[in-house]
């Protein structure tokens, strides 16, 4: 797998830290590009580059001096543009993957370092700019330089996975007591209901979170219980499901991609357990989902970590 290595500008002096795993990808990286000032980050990096694109306007003298030294190439665009710097970084970094690695090369790996210059409408264009890119068979790693967009960011992946996994779990329990209740004891009271939803949602919150009474009726506003019931636990299993496999992806690499191909174009045709098989994975085995929770708990950890980094948590 080749790699690329895009060096976004950012604010004075701010080197974004990039993560101890990705630190030798970097430094053995095919490609530097440089994104203006970002040829001033890269070399505070230790990096050579390759290509320094942009309208430069911002890289220092001294930056530019040393990369045209290095034998870097130097795009210059002027400033009145109809693109970003970093688009047109990208865009480059793309026919340069094609032309070097072939038109067909779905192998290859994207890291991005950088991408705010400390303002929130660089961080989106950055964003929606990598999501409209023709990258969407390569492995992309973003490195932000902003512990408050880091945080931003990782905080919403952790509430997505809440919602998605532990919530729907929550939720399942519920209609599974509410219905194991109905079959021994009759027809239930509102309040009865309350409880139940209370009790399970407490069992996930745990002492942290306060169920409030006027949470305790929350479960009325959910449709799936009446016209789905017993649907919910899909939406956990599908998550977990694609996070475990991809665990099993980050051990074990470049072997896995021809098994994960078969899994794809097999679709649906197949049971679950028997899905599972082409790939390896024994869905009946507790460690294979214990995967995908680690890469949730590796998320949390993450962004505890953004957190201390920006001030918003103590120690």
């Amino acid at each position: 797998m080749s790699t690329t290595v895009v060096v976004n500008g950012g604010p004075r002096g701010v080197v974004p830290e990039v993560p101890e795993a990705l630190i030798p990808i970097v430094r053995s990286a095919d490609r530097v590009v440089a994104v203006d000032s970002g040829c001033d980050v890269a070399h505070r990096l230790g990096l050579v580059v390759d290509v320094l694109v942009g309208d430069l306007d911002s890289v220092s003298p001294g930056a530019l001096r040393r990369a045209s030294a290095q034998g870097a190439v130097v795009v210059q665009h002027p400033s009145d543009k109809d693109r970003t710097d970093f688009e047109l970084a990208l865009s480059l970094a793309c026919d340069r993957v094609a032309a070097d690695d072939g038109r067909a090369a779905t192998r290859h790996r994207l890291v991005v370092l950088g991408t705010a210059s400390g303002r929130v409408d660089h961080l989106l264009a950055t964003v929606g700019t990598l999501a409209g890119a023709p990258t969407d068979r390569w492995q992309v790693d973003v490195v932000l330089d902003d512990p408050n967009d880091r945080f931003a960011l990782l905080a919403s992946v952790v509430e997505d996975a809440i919602a998605t996994v532990f919530r729907q779990v929550a939720m399942n329990r519920f209609e599974h007591e509410v219905h194991t209740a109905r079959r021994s004891e009759g027809e239930l009271s509102v309040d009865a209901f309350n409880e139940l939803w209370a009790r399970t949602q407490t069992a996930m919150l745990g002492e942290h979170v306060e169920v409030t009474e006027g949470y305790r009726t929350w479960w009325s506003y959910i449709p799936h219980f009446i016209n789905t019931p017993g649907y919910v636990y899909a939406y956990a299993y599908g998550q977990l499901l694609a996070l475990s496999v991809y665990r099993r992806y980050e051990e074990q690499g470049e072997a896995f991609v021809p098994r994960y191909l078969d899994l794809l174009r097999a679709g649906g045709s197949l049971p679950p357990a028997e899905l599972g098989r082409l790939v390896g994975c024994d869905l009946d085995d507790p460690d294979f989902w214990d995967g995908g929770l680690a890469i949730i708990e590796a998320k949390v950890a993450a962004a505890e970590d953004a957190a201390r980094a920006a001030g918003r948590l103590a120690g």
